[in-house]
């Protein structure tokens, strides 16, 4: 390996660690309260460095957003080639939504601050625009599925945009929303399986009566 290669390599590992140290940070202590001196101080360089890497605190939030999104989005892919029925592929998109937050808890928390911190109001327009299209992504892919189903004649004639809203909609509220209640309340519901019951219900909602085979 030369020089150069060897350069850039030290240099995306340098990035990756100001990364992972910046999600722990996002993490304990939301955006709004982060620092870049924490940040620095989490992954054991100075601000100055940080700043050859990143402009500021924007542009590390956004990049976690895109990392965070890049996983999710790779994960809920391989759930499209499964060989199942088209409404098994909603259901196990929406458990893989659910597997991700469990597994990815950083990720999924850095995730909301979007929404819980209203960071909408306070990014720079071009960094909202940049988590729109990962945002597009996610969305798109459902409801390539549902207009899957509607030309095959599972689905009724249903606009696929609005129900993937509700899909999405849906899914993220019981998690968050269940998540919560448990941990005031000290309990443990089996939230994957109300995860699974919502999606049921609104596959079974765009259903039409009498579905042919995807293989017909």
């Amino acid at each position: 390996m030369g020089i150069p290669e060897r350069k850039e390599r030290e240099r995306l590992k340098r990035k990756k660690d100001i990364l992972e140290a910046a999600k722990n940070v996002f993490s304990k202590k939301g955006y709004m309260n982060a620092t870049i001196e924490e940040i620095a101080q989490e992954s054991e360089l100075s601000t100055g460095t940080i700043y050859l890497y990143f402009s500021g605190k924007e542009e590390l939030y956004v990049s976690l957003i895109v990392e965070s999104y890049d996983i999710l989005i790779s994960e809920v892919k391989k759930v499209i080639g499964e060989d199942v029925t088209i409404g098994e592929i909603l259901v196990n998109i929406a458990k893989t939504y659910y597997k991700f937050c469990k597994n990815y808890p950083d990720h999924y928390r850095v995730l909301n601050f979007i929404v819980n911190e209203h960071l909408n109001l306070k990014l720079a327009p071009e960094l909202i625009e940049k988590i729109g299209e990962k945002t597009d992504t996610i969305f798109k892919i459902v409801s390539e599925v549902i207009k899957t189903g509607i030309q095959e004649g599972i689905f009724k004639p249903v606009d696929a945009w609005d129900i993937t809203s509700l899909f999405w909609s849906n899914l993220h509220g019981i998690i968050q929303v269940q998540t919560s209640i448990d941990y005031l309340k000290s309990r443990n519901t089996d939230v994957e399986t109300l995860v699974i019951k919502n999606i049921e219900l609104i596959v079974s909602a765009i259903k039409v009566n009498e579905c042919p085979s995807r293989n017909d």
